[in-house]
């Protein structure tokens, strides 16, 4: 019975926009989950251990915060090194309703996967707020190079800015011309 109650309230916190799994991670299962609303974090276990419980950070702009959690994919995966992935959460319209039927709020995290776990890096790539619309085919990594490459639209001005990190294999970010 037990076993019931708790995929019927898993299935509540799912459809209630509370957590969504981290789909196609080779290295083991994550979910994306609101630990105490506005936290965010990620909950990953990997297939040679225990779960890690990664805190997530998101800039927040004034009162337009995060609602439900949609999705999240997997960009790019280095086992046993670093995991790039991008989670999107609806927006809350603010006072003027503004953002409320947008494509919602995209952010990419890397989290490195050497001890201590943790994220390196924390950008939104997609914001009605901000006026940000990531380029089609991107974000996009080449492993060969080690290099992240996020392509932005900024829908206010009309410009397009290229930012490029390189990871180093523990997972930190630095930004290369």
């Amino acid at each position: 019975m037990s076993t019931a109650l708790f995929s019927f309230f898993g299935a509540i916190v799912v459809a209630s926009g509370m957590s969504v799994r981290l789909d196609h991670l080779h290295s083991g299962r994550a979910t994306v989950r609101y630990i105490h609303p506005p936290n965010v974090e990620l909950d990953l276990r990997l297939a040679s251990g225990g779960m890690n419980r990664i805190p997530l950070t998101y800039e927040e702009i004034g009162q337009q915060r995060r609602g439900a959690i949609w999705k999240a994919e997997v960009v790019a995966e280095e086992a046993a090194h670093f995991v790039i992935f991008t989670d999107r959460f609806s927006s809350n319209s603010n006072i003027q309703g503004e953002c409320g039927a947008s494509d919602g709020e995209q952010y990419l995290h890397i989290i490195s996967l050497a001890a201590p776990m943790r994220e390196t890096l924390s950008l939104n790539i997609d914001s009605c707020y901000q006026s940000l619309k990531p380029i089609d085919g991107y974000p996009q990594y080449d492993p060969v190079a080690r290099v992240l490459s996020i392509k932005i639209e900024h829908e206010d001005t009309d410009k397009v800015t290229l930012s490029r990190y390189h990871l180093n294999s523990d997972g930190t970010a630095q930004m290369i011309n």
